[in-house]
């Protein structure tokens, strides 16, 4: 997760492993998820017997190595279940991906209740989508055996188009400029959200084990002296709102932040409330994130043309000034006198103290409402970048901070693209890595 550079044969063989599976898949579906079982057993038991060799040549605390035996334990289990009721984990297969449907079926109906609430377009294609999904999963969950066709389909179909995205990907690395633009993928098939939600936390362990290590060098790269003119950062947290990560976009030495800023508007867990983008000073935002909320950034630097830049002045003009009003944080308003002397501490206050932050809240359109599932940082990030490469298409709808970090780190390995830096900030590094 955090290369130099891409591996081109690697990326060759993936494609065509992806490709032949999805074929395989859509026209003999049975009998490929049984073999495919069978080998992520054999990957289970290879990867435990990995771990127990780096138990016996590597010194660990007694508290870790308790911890590396147990684990190791659990995944020789799993991988004898899965050898033994192969049978039986293949006829759930139709029920889970059923049920994960499903899921998303309530998150889209959800997000359609928050669209009709607030008056936001846009509601009828929601709801359509959550009835043909619903009867979709129910026929999967009800007639697993009947039906299970049906998901081998989705599956290879998802396969195919994957393979495609990475075949087109090592045709721009491998062959010379002029032909590689003609060829040049517009869609960009992401990782299904159950693996792009954990992404972030994998982020943090190997960032920790690299300090642990001393190999920083993995965590300032670029591929030019030319300076990026934009920039993504992709927050990282080992607990809290920001462990799944969170996304947004520096322009012009400004950061544009989308998110439930007014904590009196926050419902469900924090992840409802009132669309608030948040306009800041970089360098003293990014300290205010790694010294007061503990948060590791990773930093995508992107190189612009002249009317890319402009574009983005653009979007980012229509995101903060149409159809918004200024939002004043407990602070501010504690400072213009309406409200009493307090502890006003929460987060859009202290970005206001410290980072001169200000705030504009939505009035209308989609991101009126923020929903971390749906309306969320990624999706206002995304908007604002819309125009530069790929579209990101996941195959449930839905772009997460994980999504998008894969995206940005399989751009900035390649040659060609114009994602040209990676920088990684901790507060421990912080003041040995440039900015």
């Amino acid at each position: 997760m955090l290369r130099k550079k891409i591996d081109c044969a690697s990326l060759f063989l993936f494609s065509l492993i992806c490709i032949t599976l999805g074929i395989l898949t859509i026209t003999h579906g049975n009998i490929v998820l049984k073999y495919n079982i069978y080998l992520l057993a054999f990957i289970i038991v290879l990867t435990a017997l990995y771990d127990f060799l780096k138990l016996i040549f590597r010194k660990e605390n007694r508290k870790k190595l308790i911890e590396s035996i147990i684990q190791i334990a659990v995944d020789l289990f799993f991988a004898l279940i899965m050898v033994n009721h192969t049978d039986f984990i293949l006829a759930s297969v139709t029920i889970f991906f059923g049920l994960y449907i499903l899921l998303h079926s309530f998150l889209h109906l959800f997000n359609y209740f928050l669209y009709k609430i607030n008056k936001i377009s846009g509601r009828l294609k929601l709801l359509i989508y959550n009835i043909v999904t619903f009867i979709l999963a129910i026929m999967l969950i009800l007639k697993p055996t009947d039906n299970i066709v049906y998901g081998q389909i989705i599956i290879g179909i998802y396969f195919v188009f994957l393979g495609l995205t990475k075949l087109s990907d090592f045709l721009v690395e491998t062959i010379p400029t002029r032909f590689s633009n003609m060829i040049k993928s517009h869609i960009q098939i992401q990782l299904p959200i159950l693996f792009a939600m954990f992404i972030p936390k994998q982020l943090i362990s190997i960032i920790n084990e690299t300090l642990e290590i001393k190999q920083e060098e993995t965590f300032t790269v670029t591929k030019t002296s030319q300076k990026p003119d934009l920039e993504v950062i992709v927050h990282l947290a080992t607990s809290g709102s920001a462990s799944f990560g969170h996304v947004e976009v520096c322009f012009q030495n400004k950061i544009y932040s989308y998110g439930n800023y007014d904590m009196h508007s926050r419902a469900f867990f924090d992840s409802i409330g009132d669309g608030i983008i948040c306009i800041a000073d970089r360098d003293s935002y990014i300290n205010y994130i790694l010294e007061h909320k503990d948060r590791y950034l990773v930093v995508f630097g992107i190189a612009l043309s002249k009317e890319e830049k402009k574009e983005i002045r653009t979007r980012i003009n229509h995101l903060i000034c149409d159809n918004t009003i200024d939002y004043h944080p407990d602070l501010e308003l504690y400072e213009q006198g309406y409200l009493p002397p307090g502890d006003y501490h929460d987060m859009s206050s202290d970005i206001y103290k410290l980072a001169n932050g200000k705030f504009k809240k939505i009035l209308k359109g989609r991101n009126k409402k923020f929903f971390v599932l749906k309306t969320n940082c990624v999706m206002v990030a995304n908007s604002i970048l819309g125009g530069l490469g790929k579209n990101i298409v996941a195959i449930n709808g839905i772009i997460s901070p994980g999504s998008y970090y894969d995206y940005l780190n399989n751009e900035f390995l390649k040659k060609h693209s114009n994602v040209i830096t990676r920088k990684v900030y901790t507060k421990k590094t912080i003041k040995r890595i440039s900015s």
